[in-house]
């Protein structure tokens, strides 16, 4: 085979082998830290929402020195309740098992707790990997919905970078499909076969790469560890990365604090009013999130604003760590997978763990 030729056909190869892979670019890279739940506790009631306000105020002020001195551009803005929060929130897998999980995926419904509001749930599909090109492959499979509900189906394709380790990276594939409130019973989601309903592409990702029967299709889903969460968002202060695009979703980094509670059946609420949030009966933030966002429809950050971002994060776990960070703190999901242990375990005839 002579020069030309042999060139012609390993170029050839090559293009055919990038046309196989799906579209891969990232919406946005996320820095997540987790906060000390404790700080966010109050000595009543009635004193929790100032509390929160206050703690996140003196957070504010202590990101932007962090931001000053990692040469950030500017800082604007200021904590604020987010606008469809308190929400009602609830994972679902399969009890003993845990398949989603066990198996990169994640099952999430959530809905704002305005006792005005007949918004339908949200239900996310999550595929998760360290492996980038792993989720990647799994896009297909976990995109588009089938519901009578309509909606903006969103889904997005998103990198974690968690608690300062840069070598922990994860990358996840999501889509949102939509449900009205009587299609959702309320500790069940029926069975894996309903998830291939509803994310209908799942069908051939559960029985042809994962090779589940219709035994297995048929295995219920429960709520995890029989557990609701109220989540509470605080959002609207971001951080300026580039002087050269300021102002563009690229260069801005825009902060969230949310904080979970361990409910029944939610705080009652006027979502994104904070005067009109009851606490009562409800105890103090089990788990406290702080994030970082930086979006872009295509992976068009400048270099400043990489540099920056990543010198800012770096300052920040060092400058924060004693004050305001919990390294021992398991992520949000994390948390609801263990807080029963045995909901991940099966169990033998005589109610213990089988081995």
């Amino acid at each position: 085979m002579n020069g030309f030729l042999l060139r012609f056909v390993l170029l050839a190869s090559s293009a055919a082998g990038s046309l196989a892979w799906p579209n891969a670019e990232l919406n946005s890279r996320e820095y997540k830290a987790m906060l000390q739940a404790s700080l966010f506790a109050s000595p009543s009631e009635e004193q929790r929402v100032d509390t929160v306000m206050a703690v996140l105020e003196e957070l504010q002020k202590d990101l932007t020195v962090v931001a000053a001195a990692a040469n950030a551009v500017d800082t604007q803005g200021e904590f604020e309740l987010k606008e469809d929060t308190p929400r009602l929130v609830r994972y679902f897998d399969t009890p003993g098992s845990c398949l989603l999980r066990h198996n990169g995926l994640t099952m999430r419904l959530r809905r704002p707790l305005d006792e005005w509001s007949n918004d339908p749930w949200e239900a996310m599909l999550k595929a998760r990997s360290g492996d980038r090109y792993h989720s990647t492959v799994r896009m297909p499979y976990v995109e588009g919905c089938n519901t009578d509900v309509s909606q903006d189906y969103k889904n997005k394709f998103e990198e974690d970078l968690g608690h300062f380790d840069w070598t922990g990276s994860v990358y996840s594939f999501s889509q949102k499909c939509y449900f009205g409130m009587k299609d959702l019973p309320k500790h069940s989601r029926g069975n894996l076969k309903t998830v291939s309903t509803v994310w209908e592409n799942t069908k051939d990702l559960f029985q042809k790469d994962l090779g589940f029967d219709d035994t297995v299709m048929a295995t219920p889903l429960a709520l995890v560890s029989n557990t609701t969460i109220t989540e509470v968002a605080y959002e609207d202060f971001w951080v300026y990365l580039d002087d050269d695009d300021y102002g563009d979703d690229e260069a801005i980094a825009q902060a969230k604090v949310t904080l979970w509670y361990k409910t029944q059946d939610g705080i009652r609420a006027d979502s994104g009013d904070h005067e009109m949030i009851d606490y009562t009966g409800v105890g103090d933030p089990i788990v406290a999130e702080l994030s970082f966002r930086i979006k872009s429809e295509h992976e068009e950050w400048s270099d400043d604003t990489i540099v920056n971002m990543h010198n800012f994060w770096e300052q920040l776990g060092k400058s924060l760590s004693k004050k305001w960070l919990d390294a021992e703190s398991m992520s949000k999901t994390s948390w609801i997978y263990q807080y029963d242990h045995d909901f991940c375990h099966p169990k033998d005839s005589d109610g213990d763990e089988s081995s």
